[in-house]
């Protein structure tokens, strides 16, 4: 319905008449449109109250004695644009042998994944015709076994997947594999959630509908031959790389009739040697086999291995697995000799759900696979049985853990489509939390076990481990209190904390933002924009001397000694040297087990201690400098400066226990220089505004003996 202005209904109010507007043709007032088109004319009329939809109703209104009778007639804005062309709807196209390129060339990131995905459809076929069997046990007469067979024939370049499952009718074969992202499987499980057996637990794999044109990642054609309990014909499906059409025939050929099930066939390609000599190495060595032969093969016999013979062990119950099958399962998975300190088989459900098995290790891993890199393949990931990645970056695990071993299965978890990478950081972050909990309750374990020769064993190989979660567990909290950001923070300085180990080697590769270089502020020569050359001038003749005084006394453990421009509540500061490590960066370094200590040493002499020339510890000593340089508690507390300073500005003292004697020796003469003890070792205030030492006259009060009176 439209709607009138605010001029239309003053003009009708004061014309006291009615008004419209023509729309394709003019009509007498007294023809209502409304008799003969709902189109041709909008008539509007002014009413108090309610709608009027047809020409009887009317409403009177008494204006200047004039009675007006106002006619209201609506019209859709559909029937008002009428004479407008209608809309076309289109489908969306697409260049099939294009797609197909993309499927195949883009979307996996290496070739072998092809068995996974041809080995999950035959797995899903199964378990479609295990659950349609229980309400039909027909489906299971042709053939009982339920199993999965792969041939390889490594002379012919073929290999065959077989499987006694589901099977496939012709026009299964048009919906499934002529119509790519159409998931068979995921028409199935919508057709349970749909049905009265929504609840059903199924473990079937598939949802894209894309994992079987992985197949074309190594074969050049690939041949379907199928036989579906439904129907009484075996129909066979043949495609090749490349091509935008297949082919679908019937089997006729009796000797490749199936009783139920899906055999698939692939050609693979002919991979061309990069090396010619290893090539014609290789024609030599099938001629000189050639020779060898006298006998010639008419007919082969596959002799079948059972590769699954026994159930995930992480499926199972864990009061039913014995420490045996927990070590051997260990040693076969990972490819271990020993056996390792602790495991732990658990369910954890919730928002996420998912079993796994961790282990400790019984021996620290050696060359690539040190601490140094955190980027190992110690845990495999499975989602419903199936294999996903091993190749997790601190995912999973932080680094100082990377060292724990094990498996992870759910079956809900998102991954994209090529089932390689998991979707949902959110989901990772929930499982990490989990598993790190887990494998610290194994670690807690060892040091609780009565055995103490593991725990002696594991902390003498990743004790450099827990070491490092030690030191990279720095919190925001501690950066925002180091002296560093004084300054900045009252002039309103934008600063960011690297918390995260890596960062710092991020930033110095990133070097820039928007033509903003970054700065660290733990360095020297940091310039806030405030210099003041007369002012600085100053300071530096006033404080020069002391500067030269405290550089004398630290000797080779600082380049120099400056004056400070970023300080304001602290007295002093070490920086790094422009070139030298920071706190962080010689944190790191000292957890490397390929740490150089020559490096160590030639870094930590590259600190250079900056003073605050506001500060009266500062200001005293400058006095000192000049009034009695060799003073023995002006020197100690130099020292004791340049190690609370190494605390502060986020450096390890280089001895704690020392820096702990100074700290104990000051707070000795500070207190003597308040309260005094007599020879009779009674306490004695001293006046505390006395700086120094002078002979006063005190009273002696002797003791008394408990309950006398004077």
């Amino acid at each position: 319905m439209h709607r009138l202005s605010r001029r239309s209904v003053s003009a009708v109010l004061r014309n006291a008449a009615t008004r419209y507007r023509p729309l394709s043709s003019s009509f007498p007032l007294d023809h209502h449109p409304a008799v003969q088109s709902d189109t041709t004319k909008r008539w509007c009329s002014v009413l108090t109250t309610g709608s009027s939809n047809g020409i009887g109703d009317t409403k009177l209104f008494n204006m200047k004695n004039n009675p007006v009778v106002g006619r209201r007639f609506e019209s859709t804005a559909a029937a008002s644009d009428a004479s407008a062309p209608p809309a076309e709807k289109f489908e969306y196209q697409a260049e099939v042998s294009r797609l197909m390129d993309l499927i195949v060339n883009s979307l996996y990131s290496n070739k072998d994944v092809f068995l996974r995905e041809l080995i999950s459809n035959a797995s899903d076929a199964l378990d479609k015709l295990r659950f349609l069997s229980v309400t039909d046990p027909k489906l299971l007469t042709d053939a009982a076994d339920l199993d999965i067979r792969i041939q390889a024939d490594k002379d012919n370049g073929i290999i065959t997947i077989t499987d006694s499952g589901i099977g496939m009718t012709r026009q299964e074969l048009v919906d499934c594999l002529g119509t790519i992202a159409q998931s068979g499987t995921a028409k199935f499980l919508k057709a349970l959630k749909e049905s009265k057996d929504a609840g059903t637990d199924s473990n079937l794999i598939g949802q894209f509908g894309v994992g079987f044109y992985s197949a074309f990642l190594v074969a050049e054609r690939v041949e379907v031959s199928t036989k579906s309990p439904k129907s009484d014909k075996q129909y066979v499906w043949e495609g090749e790389a490349n091509s935008s059409s297949y082919t679908i025939r019937e089997e006729t050929d009796p000797a490749k009739l199936i009783p139920r099930g899906t055999r698939l066939t692939l050609y693979l390609k002919v991979e061309v040697d990069e090396d010619p000599a290893e090539a014609s190495k290789g024609e030599q060595d099938g001629k000189t086999e050639k020779k060898k032969k006298t006998k010639t093969v008419v007919e082969r016999y596959w002799d079948w291995e059972l590769t699954n013979e026994t159930q995930p062990i992480w499926l199972r119950n864990p009061k039913e697995v014995t420490t045996e099958e927990y070590n051997e399962f260990y040693k076969n998975t990972f490819n271990e000799y020993l056996e390792p300190l602790a495991s732990s088989h658990f369910t954890t459900e919730g928002e996420v759900e998912f079993r796994s098995i961790l282990y400790v290790p019984s021996i620290a891993p050696t060359g690539k696979d040190d601490i140094v890199n955190p980027k190992t393949k110690n845990i495999r990931l499975y989602v419903k049985r199936v294999f996903i990645s091993d190749d997790f970056d601190g995912e999973l695990f932080p680094r100082y853990l990377s060292f724990i071993k094990g498996v992870v299965d759910s079956n809900d978890l998102p991954l994209n489509v090529s089932r390689e990478i998991l979707q949902e950081s959110r989901i990772v972050r929930i499982m990490r939390k989990r598993l790190v909990r887990k494998a610290f309750d194994m670690i807690l374990g060892i040091t609780m076990s009565e055995d103490k020769d593991d725990y002696v064993k594991f902390w003498e190989n990743f004790g450099k481990h827990i070491k490092l979660g030690c030191i990279e567990d720095h919190s925001v909290a501690s950066a925002r209190n180091t002296p560093f950001l004084e300054k900045l923070v009252e002039k309103d300085i934008e600063v960011l904390f690297l918390v995260d180990p890596i960062d710092e080697v991020a930033i110095q590769n990133l070097k820039s933002y928007k033509d903003k270089n970054f700065v660290d502020i733990s360095k020297e020569d940091l310039d806030l924009g405030d210099k003041n050359e007369e002012k600085e001038k100053e300071i530096k003749q006033e404080f020069g001397q002391t500067c030269d005084w405290i550089k004398k006394r630290l000797g080779d453990r600082v380049a120099s000694v400056q004056v400070s421009n970023r300080l304001s509540t602290s007295p002093c500061v070490l920086a790094s040297g422009k070139f030298g490590w920071s706190a962080n960066m010689e944190r790191l370094m000292k957890a490397q087990t390929v740490g150089d200590p020559s490096s160590l040493e030639f870094m930590r002499s590259r600190r250079v201690f900056e003073i605050n020339p506001e500060h009266p510890i500062i200001k005293t000593l400058n006095a000192v400098c000049k009034s009695n340089p060799n003073d023995e508690e002006a020197l100690r507390a130099i020292d004791l400066l340049y190690d609370t300073a190494l605390i502060s500005s986020g450096f390890t003292p280089e001895s704690p226990a020392q820096l702990g004697g100074k700290i104990y020796e000051m707070m000795n003469m500070a207190l003597l220089g308040k309260w005094g003890t007599s020879a009779d070792g009674f306490q004695q205030q001293v006046n505390p505004t006395s700086y120094v030492p002078e002979t006063v006259e005190a009273e002696v009060v002797e003791p008394t003996e408990a309950g006398s009176k004077k």
